[in-house]
């Protein structure tokens, strides 16, 4: 019998009772005793890159459950055969995927036979390759035989693909079951279904080492069962190149703003701000004519999506759908027939102003799609309702728009914010008559990217859309992760929703804890939902009312870790993994998993943490490079009465440390003790000196002088016994009085130090103010040398360091504000940035500073930018290199988007870490400092700036110590 005749008499019995006479809902019929396999052929009849793949991903699966599996050519009549793809022999057994939606799949078993089908791409062109094509992959390519493999593996074979690598897939071990019959349709609820930016891979090894198969981020998306409608949903109009087309032509296309200027003159970088009310409409049409028509891009005079393929128009253009969608940042025209329509100032003020711009934009849309359908053009348009075009016009839409309704902040636990986003949306979907497509920031974006935390949202998301179920005919949530394992439970909880919102999530978010981690089930749950529970209420802030309307607030940086993550909570998750791995000890692959998940989920945190107290704990840059001078602040407070500087210098053979100590009550200052090693002198006025010369942190030397030239030496030795005031070395004293001051010397030889650092070490300078005859309720008042606000004196690791070699490399100019006060501004000193001047204001502090006694003091009385600007060295740096942009900040009623620091590198260039990653300072915050890592530009420009400024805000800061410094390559 030939292998043709075998494959039709294996068929003849298989025609009855596969076929669908009309679209159904999903099913799964299932008749007859579970029967084991046996030997397993996988056929392919017609072979076509997406298929192929499938093949290859059910082989793997199956062998690695143990099963005995082979490809094969042809059916064979003693081996249970799976038939893959849309193709001749699945039609023939009559495997119809007539009516089947897109991206749905059938599979169909009677006897030894099985069809997995579903509707494929068949192209040469293979997109299953690396992970180029990736959106192509997701857009434009049918591959719907392939989530039918992942149906059969995860229905009949119980692998469960949370994330690809062998952490993150469960391929239980055992031979494959089935029963004598399956009939099973399947499809999504959802046509549109993906995540953004789900975030890295957490190593570099690919889970398919064939370089022709995808790589891991891709593979995750194509085993979650993504599809995208357009690969760009927002920002859609300037892929239409309308301004390189028009802007000299007819200016009167675009956007006018307050100047008289088009807004694409700026040349910021959502430019492409469009007037609806010109003739773009009319330039705009014609484009969606051209391509609807079949005609290249080229016809219009617009740029291919690529120029290897120049046929294909830009991604605004896709299958049978034009987005419409405005650039981010939407201005409204001033031109005089918009501004009949709105007033453009009052926009994001003003509900009523906003409304009359929504239904300006949607009519815009609306004619178009009207034009469309007079003209018998079959192509539909996407226009988001985004702001300030969410709300809901008085028209009818017409049935050729497809509406995506837009929600920030997204998705989250109940709240007021998440009450006036279903309001928006019901609203949406009693207009339209139908289910609306969601497109929600639920993620890390903006103001909520903190790098090393998991944005867990596994639980909302499962509540979300099961409370939901018939809202939604499509879904993309942002998820901005900077890791993917950050997000792969939110990716997996969100696409099995998305795919069927009925679906049971809590026993499906269940059955994910037990098989990953076994005895340990419980304990991870409990760290991944209290995490959740942390990121929603305690990081995600909600909205309140500020001086700019209401702002979306989030956890600040010092809150973060001083309060949200604090030892006590970081004490309290790592006893959760240290209970989960005592749980695991005798299940192998579990006890892989929970440290696997510590490693990735838990360790990143915990390193933002320690980063944070590094930085906090600044004395790694807090340093006096000598000779120099430093400058005392408050031991208790921040503002300073009298001012106090020590300064340091060497001769030979000693270290001279020079207090000079302002004092109006100079006659009043307490001087009881006299002698050496008086013991007592600390009780007066005085002056004190501590040194760790080893460098140690472990080991000091401490000095006390008074007025009355007593002096008290002590070498201690950090929690252990130490000979305190028995020591004694042969350092001298002066002291002197004047009007309003007083001076005390030490001269402290180096003999006394040991085999000190040659290059520097920690040192301490602590100065006390008591008086004669003080009042019960007068406190005395201190002062240290030290950028923390500690009240610890005797603690090495929290001093500042004297640096005795090299210079300070800090290529900001005048970084610490000494002497501008008589410096007359300009680009080479320094320049104050204001937008009102009237309402704002910039004076140098003498009370509040952290470095050389005098601090930049910024505040604005009305919503607004103000700051300084303050010259780099770029002769002293490298192109392309990292350096560390840094200050100290203090704030005070700050209300708005808060105070930012960045590096300006002409024409419009910046560095601007606050920016780029949505970093905000607001509110009322202690003297702390804020650190980012910046690279220069490949060509360094022959003058840089460094901007400290408060932004769109109401309030006060205080900055000091601004710094740039070059980043230290790391040590192998």
């Amino acid at each position: 019998m030939t292998d043709r005749l075998k494959q039709l008499f294996l068929l003849a019995g298989f025609l009855a009772g596969s076929a669908l006479t009309a679209l159904e809902a999903p099913f799964c019929r299932l008749a007859g005793d579970h029967k084991a396999a046996g030997a397993i052929n996988i056929v392919v009849p017609e072979k076509y890159p997406l298929v192929n793949f499938a093949a290859e991903e059910l082989l793997v699966f199956l062998q690695e459950g143990g099963n005995q599996v082979q490809p094969s050519p042809a059916v064979n009549p003693d081996a249970l055969c799976i038939v893959l793809g849309d193709c001749e022999m699945a039609r023939a057994a009559g495997v119809s995927l007539e009516g089947v939606p897109r991206d749905g799949y059938r599979i169909v078993k009677k006897g030894n036979l099985v069809f997995i089908s579903g509707q494929d791409s068949k192209g040469p062109a293979d997109f299953v390759k690396g992970d180029s094509g990736h959106l192509d992959m997701l857009e434009v390519q049918d591959y719907a035989t392939l989530f039918g493999v992942y149906e059969f593996l995860e229905r009949f074979a119980g692998v469960r693909f949370y994330f690809p690598g062998k952490m993150g897939t469960i391929v239980p071990q055992k031979t494959l079951a089935l029963p004598e019959s399956i009939d099973l349709l399947d499809y999504p609820a959802m046509d549109i279904r993906t995540v953004g930016e789900p975030g890295q891979w957490y190593d570099e090894v690919r889970v398919c080492a064939n370089r022709r198969f995808p790589g891991n981020v891709k593979l995750a998306k194509m085993r979650s069962r993504h599809r995208i409608l357009m690969r760009n949903m927002s920002n859609s109009l300037q892929k239409g190149d309308y301004i390189n087309r028009f802007l000299k032509t007819h200016p009167e296309y675009f956007a006018l703003g307050n100047d008289g200027k088009r807004i694409p003159e700026y040349k910021n970088r959502h430019h492409c701000q469009i007037c609806v009310n010109s003739g773009i409409e009319q330039e705009i049409f014609a484009d969606i004519k051209a391509f609807s028509q079949g005609l290249p891009p080229s016809a219009r005079n617009i740029p291919p999506f690529s120029s290897a393929t120049p046929n294909r128009w830009p991604s605004m253009f896709s299958q049978g759908i034009v987005n419409l969608t405005h650039d981010d940042g939407f201005v409204w025209c001033k031109c005089p027939v918009c501004a009949k329509i709105a007033d453009a100032d009052q926009v994001s003020k003003d509900l009523a102003q906003r409304q009359k711009v929504s239904h300006a934009v949607w009519k815009f849309t609306a004619r178009i799609a009207d034009r469309l359908k007079a003209e018998k053009i079959d192509t539909r348009l996407l226009l988001l309702a985004y702001h300030p075009y969410d709300q809901v016009p008085d028209f009818p839409i017409p049935d050729n728009i497809v509406t995506a309704i837009v929600l920030f902040p997204g998705i989250q636990g109940h709240n007021a914010s998440m009450d006036q986003q279903d309001a928006l949306l019901n609203a949406w979907r009693a207009k339209t008559g139908s289910k609306v497509s969601l497109r929600a920031w639920t993620g890390k974006y903006n103001a909520r990217a903190f790098p090393g935390i998991p944005a867990f949202c596994h639980n909302l998301l499962g509540e979300y859309f099961s409370r939901r179920a018939d809202w939604f005919s499509g879904a993309f949530c942002y998820e901005g992760a900077d890791q993917f394992i950050f997000s792969y439970l939110n990716v997996y909880v969100f696409s099995k929703m998305a795919w069927d919102p009925q679906r049971d999530y809590k026993a499906m978010i269940d059955e994910h804890f037990e098989l990953m981690f076994g005895p340990a089930a419980a304990k991870m749950r409990q760290y991944f939902d209290e995490m959740e529970k942390i990121w929603d209420q305690e990081i995600m802030l909600g909205m309140h009312e500020t001086a700019l309307g209401g702002v979306y607030q989030v956890a600040q940086p010092y809150d973060l870790w001083r309060k949200v993550f604090s030892q006590s909570r970081r004490d309290h998750f790592n006893a959760i993994f240290d209970a989960a791995e005592a749980l695991t000890a005798n299940a192998a692959d579990s006890l892989e998993r929970v440290r696997f998940m510590r490693k990735n989920v838990w360790d990143s945190v915990l390193a933002q943490a320690k980063e944070f107290d590094a930085l906090q704990e600044t004395v790694k840059n807090f340093r006096l490079y000598v000779p120099g001078d430093a400058y005392l602040r408050p031991h208790f407070g921040t503002r300073n009465e009298v001012q106090t500087i020590v300064s340091v210098s060497e001769t030979p053979g000693s270290f001279i440390f020079k207090f000079h100590c302002q004092e109006p009550r100079i006659t009043e200052i307490r001087a009881q003790a006299k002698g050496r090693d008086n013991g007592d002198t600390w009780m007066d006025f005085e002056a004190e000196v501590f040194l760790n010369p080893s460098g140690d942190q472990k080991h000091y030397l401490q000095w006390i002088a008074n007025d009355a030239g007593a002096l008290d030496d002590y070498a201690f030795t950090v929690n252990e016994p130490s000979l305190g005031i028995k020591w004694n070395g042969q350092a001298k004293v002066e002291t002197r009085r004047g009007p309003d001051f007083w001076e005390c010397i030490f001269d402290i030889p180096k003999a006394d130090l040991g085999d000190y650092c040659r290059d520097g070490f920690p040192v301490m300078f602590y100065h006390k103010r008591a008086f004669n005859n003080m009042k019960d309720n007068e406190l005395v008042t201190t002062y240290k040398w030290s950028c923390l606000s500690s009240k610890a004196l005797n603690d090495p690791t929290e001093w500042g360091r004297i640096v005795l070699t090299g210079r300070d490399e800090n290529l900001v100019v005048n970084g610490t504000f000494k002497g501008l006060e008589d410096v007359a501004q300009s680009r080479k000193t320094y320049r104050e940035m204001k937008t009102n001047p009237e309402k704002q204001s910039l004076r140098f502090d003498h009370e509040q500073f952290i470095r050389d006694g005098v601090s930049l003091h910024i505040s604005s009385q009305e919503v607004g930018n103000v700051g300084v600007e303050l010259p780099v060295d770029i002769s002293r740096m490298k192109p392309a290199t990292k350096y560390r942009l840094s200050f100290f900040c203090r704030t005070q009623k700050l209300d708005g988007l808060g105070l930012r620091g960045e590096i300006y590198w002409g024409n419009g260039v910046y560095s601007s870490p606050f920016k780029e990653q949505r970093i905000k300072v607001f509110g009322d915050n202690p003297w702390h400092r804020l650190s980012y890592v910046i690279t220069s530009p490949d060509t360094l420009p022959k003058q840089a700036y460094m901007y400290v400024r408060i932004m769109q805000s109401i309030g006060e800061a205080w900055i000091d110590d601004c710094r740039l410094e070059e980043v230290p390559e790391a040590k192998p």
